[in-house]
């Protein structure tokens, strides 16, 4: 092959995709088994975080495929909770805002899990446990039972369809959760008020569908089998209205807590981090109980560059120089690692999905080009390909984070440097800047705090390029 059929393959093959659902047939060849997955596959961890674009998807697709087709954890029965591709499971809401709350959520996701587990179930296991059989029976009673046929996006329709006939349930703010499943504030207990339409008024309270899911647990048992839930893709709910997404989020968590001690009926739960946070930040009962479960999916530069050699390796073989030696005062790689880090809540970070966007934008420039050099890329495609991705990342991270992009359309404006004072920002933004502005900037990993020097901020290089943010010098104050 020559170079442009060599790179016009590595852009079909290896870099074309930027969701692990869309290269899902590719996983096997492609996925990195990093120290995150192998402890999710021993047990350790339930739930992991992670940025958008970390890999999330990528280990659940892969587990999924492992289990299937190598019999991997094949003392486990694993099943899928969400679509992998397509419309999301749970796009139907709850009525609106008004009508959403965390006790109607709770019955959701409990309603929703039962009747996944009623279609995904094998027979023989009710063969083996008599617990399980009366549990059929009395899911099949409730309208919870669903036949293997059933979409997913079915099931949650028709929770949520049954859930909106329900009286709004009014609560106090200190609402909480018995381990049992009752609702509780103040030290009152709260109750669900119900539809005057009598096909609705035998909905399930949240205690009745604890009670199913202990019984599934202890049939599981019975049968001598651990059934794994795996759920994704949560950060397609509700995403025009944050109140309900944090309502749905946080009755997921206490959906989990109040299942992390069963021994044979696990949630397995992959979630953004910084819906995690939202989810949490303003409490969350019993918090302290969830760390030792959550993992949050980390790389760096060392096993960044791994999983991007070894897609090199699979699709033209171990002995192609892909990237050149050096760029500028250092190896090529670092250049690239420094210009897509972020800083989400502090920490650096650069993400999979955000390094192959990168790359397949420098491929496209190298094609453009009628020059050989000893490697597939140039210094003058990835130096060119940084200005179109750095636009395209802030795009991103305008979709995924609210407000950011009234904050950085002020910073542009305003013609700010990559380093600023605080108080330069306090000047635009007010004195609230610290607790408003500031965490939503943290939240997008625009910008990390120095802790030396006369600047308190420094913008991520890939956004300072798409503002146009200037290097500051020695006459620039801001």
């Amino acid at each position: 092959m020559n170079k442009q059929e060599q790179l016009n393959k590595l852009l079909h093959e290896a870099f074309g995709f930027t969701a692990a659902e869309d290269e899902r047939n590719l996983l096997p060849q492609f996925f990195t088994q990093t120290r995150n997955y192998l402890e999710f596959l021993s047990g350790s961890y339930d739930i992991v975080l992670g940025l958008k674009g970390s890999g999330k998807s990528a280990m659940l697709l892969f587990t999924y495929h492992e289990w299937v087709e190598r019999r991997v954890l094949q003392d486990k029965f694993l099943i899928l909770a969400n679509s992998v591709s397509g419309t999301p499971v749970f796009e139907e809401t709850l009525r609106d805002t008004e009508e959403a709350d965390e006790y109607k959520a709770l019955l959701a996701w409990r309603s929703y899990l039962l009747s996944v587990l009623s279609g995904e179930l094998p027979e023989e296991v009710f063969r083996k446990s008599r617990t399980l059989k009366e549990w059929q029976s009395e899911l099949r009673k409730l309208g919870l039972w669903f036949s293997k046929g059933d979409e997913l996006r079915k099931r949650w329709d028709t929770v949520i369809s049954r859930l909106n006939g329900l009286r709004r349930i009014k609560a106090r703010s200190d609402l909480g959760f018995t381990p049992t499943g009752g609702v509780t504030g103040g030290g009152v207990e709260f109750e669900a008020e119900f539809s005057d339409d009598p096909s609705l008024r035998n909905f399930p309270k949240a205690s009745e569908l604890y009670r199913l899911m202990e019984m599934a647990d202890k049939g599981f048992g019975e049968a001598n089998i651990e059934v794994w839930i795996l759920m994704d893709r949560l950060d397609l709910i509700y995403h025009d209205d944050p109140k309900v997404e944090k309502i749905i989020m946080r009755s997921l968590l206490e959906t989990y807590r109040t299942m992390r001690h069963f021994k044979n009926m696990k949630l397995k739960v992959f979630l953004r981090s910084d819906l995690f946070e939202d989810a949490t930040a303003e409490g969350f009962r019993n918090l302290d109980h969830l760390y030792p479960s959550i993992t949050k999916i980390y790389w760096d530069s060392d096993g960044l560059m791994r999983l991007i050699q070894k897609r090199v390796d699979q699709v033209l073989g171990s002995e192609i120089r892909f990237l050149p030696e050096n760029m500028g005062r250092g190896p090529a790689w670092s250049w690239i690692y420094n210009r897509l880090t972020l800083f989400p809540e502090g920490e650096e970070s650069v993400s999979p999905r955000d390094v192959i966007v990168f790359l397949n934008m420098a491929i496209n420039k190298e094609m453009s080009y009628a020059q050989e050099n000893n490697t597939l890329l140039s210094p003058k495609s990835l130096k060119e390909a940084f200005p179109e991705f750095s636009k395209w990342r802030l795009q991103m991270a305008y979709s995924e984070v609210r407000g950011l992009q009234e904050i950085l359309n002020e910073i542009s404006k305003r013609g700010l440097r990559s380093k600023v004072k605080r108080a330069k920002m306090e000047e635009i933004f007010g004195s609230g800047f610290v607790n408003r502005e500031l965490r939503i900037l943290k939240r997008a990993g625009a910008l990390k705090e120095l802790r030396e020097g006369q600047y308190d901020y420094q913008f991520a290089e890939v956004f300072a390029r798409a503002l146009e943010l200037l290097r500051p010098d020695r006459r620039t104050e801001g």
